[in-house]
């Protein structure tokens, strides 16, 4: 069974680039893990739940770390989402890596 711990554990350590000072544990109890990571370009907020009947749920939120020009928001997305597991886990950090993709435009050299 996948569990709180076994989330934080994995956050702390989360890549071999990776340092303690990359993770904010915003909330942190029995029943609720709350974190956020940063990147240059954006924050992802993670949210872990155990409610009293042992129902569990793991999501994350992507946000931009400052608005678009001419724009007075940021925009985000919701990224994955389910039970708390190793798998819902491995899909957060999918979509994350995604997310921070950029395209790669490639040189049209047809002049």
């Amino acid at each position: 069974m996948y569990t709180l711990n076994n989330l934080k554990e994995q956050v702390s350590n989360i890549g071999k680039f990776a340092h303690s000072e990359n993770v904010y544990f915003e909330e942190d109890s029995d029943k609720k893990l709350r974190f956020k990571i940063y990147t240059d370009n954006n924050s992802y907020s993670v949210v872990a739940t155990i409610d009293n009947n042992g129902h569990s749920y793991l999501g994350c939120v992507a946000s931009n770390r400052k608005p678009r020009a001419g724009e007075t928001w940021t925009r985000g997305n919701d990224l994955a989402d389910g039970n708390l597991s190793q798998s819902t886990w491995n899909n957060i950090l999918s979509d994350i890596v995604s997310y921070e993709l950029v395209r790669i435009h490639k040189n049209d050299k047809t002049n």
